[in-house]
Parts: C-alpha cells; sequence; structure tokens
C-alpha cells in the first residue's frame, strides 16, 4: 500500500533531477538560440546599414568626380579642392590634380564609409580632328607647307595668296566659297571642301599661369626681352612680355608648356606685337599636367630665326605664324590670324590618328564636350 501512495505521489527525487537538468539544458539551448538569432537579426540589420552607406559614399564619390569636372570645364582651373554636406548627410570632396592620373578624385564619406573614386577627362571634338587651323586674315607662305592631317582656314575672302601652296594629306575646310587657284594645293589624299560653316577662334583666359604657388610642377617666369640658351626646362615656362617684346629660344628643350599671359586688350595689339622666336634645335613638348598643352601665346606671333630643326608637339594656339622653317608640329596649331612668310626649309604641321587634345588648359574651344573615363575605386 506504502508503494503505491509512492508512486502516485510522483517520480523519486533522481527521475526529479533529471527532468530539472533536461529543463535546464533545454532552457540553456533555447536562450543560447536566441542570442544567436538576436546577433544574427543585428548583423544583418548592420550589413544592410552599412550596405546602404556604401552605396550613398560611393554615389556621393561618383558626384564628386563629376562636380570636380564641371568646374574645370567651366573655369579652366587646374589643381583644387572643395568640400560640401548632402541632405542625405554624405560628405562629398571633389579634387581636380595637377599630376599623374586619375586626374579626378571624388570622395564619398557616409557614418565612416568612405569610397574614393578616380577619373580622367578627355575631349570629344565635335569639330574635326584639325592639325592646323587659322581663323581670320590671309595665310601668305612664301614656300610650301605640309600639313599631314585635316587643316581648316576661316578667312571668308581670300584664305590663301596667290603663291601659297598647301601640300595635304588629308582634308582642306575653306570657309570661302571660292574656288583656289590650280596648283595651290598638292595632294597625296584628302577633299578640299568650300564653304564649310565659319569655327569660332577659342577664348582663352592665361589667369591660372601667373599665379606660381599653384603649380606643383616645376615652375619658371621671366618678363621682358629675355634670351634663353642652350637649357632643359622642365614643367612651366610663363614669359610676361609687352607690345615689342621678344622670348628667344634657342637650342632649349621645353618638357612642358610655354606661356604667355594676354589678356587680350585688342588696342594694345595696334602698339606692336609681343614675339616668341625659336632659332637652332629649340623643342618644346606638352605635358598631360596642363591637358597635352604645349604653347599658349594668343597674343604673340611666333617665328622662327634661323633654326637648324625644332618641334613643337601638343596643342598651340598664337596670334600669328611668320619665318618658321624646319619647324615640325605635332598635334594641333590653332593660329588666331593667319600664317605668313614661312620660308626656307618644309615646315609641317600633323596630327596623329591617336592624338587626343585632352583639356588643354587656359583654352575654351566653344562646342567641345568633355568625357570622363571612370578609374574605378581608389
Amino acid at each position: 500500500m506504502s508503494a503505491r501512495l509512492e508512486q502516485v505521489a510522483g517520480p523519486r527525487a533522481g527521475e526529479r533531477g533529471a527532468i530539472l537538468l533536461i529543463v535546464l539544458i533545454l532552457s540553456v539551448t533555447i536562450s543560447l538560440l536566441s542570442m544567436a538569432l538576436i546577433a544574427t537579426a543585428e548583423v544583418s540589420l548592420r550589413a544592410e546599414a552599412n550596405g546602404d552607406d556604401l552605396e550613398r559614399a560611393e554615389h556621393g564619390a561618383r558626384s564628386g568626380v563629376e562636380w570636380a569636372a564641371a568646374v574645370v570645364k567651366k573655369a579652366g582651373v587646374l589643381a583644387f579642392q572643395a568640400t560640401t554636406t548632402l541632405d542625405s548627410g554624405v560628405v562629398v570632396t571633389c579634387q581636380a590634380r595637377l599630376l599623374g592620373s586619375p586626374r579626378l578624385l571624388g570622395k564619398g564619406v557616409s557614418n565612416g564609409v568612405t569610397v574614393t573614386v578616380g577619373a580622367d577627362l578627355l575631349v570629344l571634338e565635335d569639330t574635326r580632328p584639325y592639325a592646323f587651323l587659322s581663323f581670320a586674315d590671309t595665310n601668305s607662305p612664301r614656300h610650301a607647307v605640309t600639313v599631314d592631317g585635316m587643316a581648316y582656314l576661316g578667312e571668308a575672302g581670300t584664305p590663301l595668296n596667290t603663291i601659297s601652296v598647301l601640300q595635304m594629306a588629308g582634308d582642306l575646310d575653306l570657309v570661302s566659297t571660292t574656288t583656289l587657284a590650280p596648283g595651290q594645293v598638292s595632294r597625296t589624299g584628302g577633299t578640299t571642301n568650300y564653304g564649310v560653316v565659319a569655327l569660332s577662334a577659342p577664348a582663352w583666359d592665361t589667369t591660372s599661369f601667373t599665379l606660381s604657388g599653384n603649380w606643383t610642377v616645376p615652375y619658371r617666369s621671366v618678363s621682358g626681352t629675355t634670351t634663353i640658351k642652350d637649357q632643359t626646362i622642365n614643367g612651366l615656362l610663363v614669359a610676361t612680355l609687352a607690345a615689342g617684346q621678344t622670348l628667344t629660344l634657342d637650342n632649349v628643350i621645353l618638357n612642358g608648356t610655354l606661356v604667355v599671359p594676354w589678356a587680350y586688350p585688342p588696342l594694345l595689339e595696334l602698339l606692336g606685337t609681343p614675339t616668341i622666336t625659336l632659332k637652332g634645335a629649340t623643342i618644346v613638348g606638352g605635358t598631360a599636367e596642363t591637358g597635352n598643352l604645349a604653347v599658349l601665346a594668343p597674343g604673340c606671333l611666333l617665328q622662327g630665326n634661323n633654326p637648324t630643326s625644332g618641334s613643337i608637339t601638343g596643342v598651340c594656339y598664337v596670334r600669328q605664324l611668320d619665318g618658321l622653317r624646319a619647324l615640325d608640329v605635332g598635334g594641333k596649331m590653332l593660329v588666331r590670324k593667319a600664317m605668313v612668310g614661312s620660308t626656307g626649309s618644309p615646315i609641317t604641321f600633323r596630327r596623329a590618328a591617336d592624338f587626343l587634345p585632352d583639356v588643354p588648359v587656359g583654352i575654351q574651344q566653344a562646342g567641345n564636350q568633355m568625357a570622363i573615363r571612370w578609374l574605378g575605386r581608389q
């Protein structure tokens, strides 16, 4: 009877202990599973938040590159950095650099997540890829001039005088509708096109080149009538010339860019034209730091004085050409007025098929569009 009562009363002490142990194990297991689920949810939420921040930072960085490209295109500045905060709390920094690639950097920061994106700029010319352009007045070289590429002559009346001869390897575009005299164009290729739409001479702004502190490339400045002989110069050579003054480069190698600042006061041009004279085996080669710009001297006459040989490689923009000989111009030559008096040994303007004007600093060619070449995260 007592045994039956014991069975009815419940399990023995050992059984009760086993049940408690099982309950404890189940409780701990459930607690651990709950903690794991909570941790997983927190990680998932944190990952989602980080993903959102990463996406916002990425978009901010790309907008920084586009911001930098817009400033370069509109203002023609060379190097700058600016920062702003968007409504979403994303901090965006844009930067344009003088040296190396990428030239443009955009950085986006969202809640501590940082993304930096790099890009370069290219010019997409909606005009044709000319090797030589003159925008006004009559070209009157006294000896044959070779254009290995396309040429544009913007004189509406007489683009070439009667004794001028162009040896053309590409198309010759003329604003004039008057047919050239026989023999004025000697061809190895291309055609002569009359009555093309007139192009405007590019605007320019040389202000940034007068600020030496803005540059990280070597910077050298001279003023007044100056002769530089038998030297190698790297970076920027900035010459301040007044009307009638001359910069002479004699046997000089300039691995960079020559700039003569000019604010374009037309009345001062009546007082005399500043001149750049090339002598000996002078070589000027534009660099990527200035957008493949070799010479920017829109108020100057560029002339030769007994050169033995010489070359200019890159984009060149001057007021007028005179007396050049034994000179090879590779890239793009823009002349505000015209070419006159080219005598002696052959002068050649050529533009290779793969030549890109990049973004020539200080020159604003109407109609050109800039393309961003994205280089990914940095």
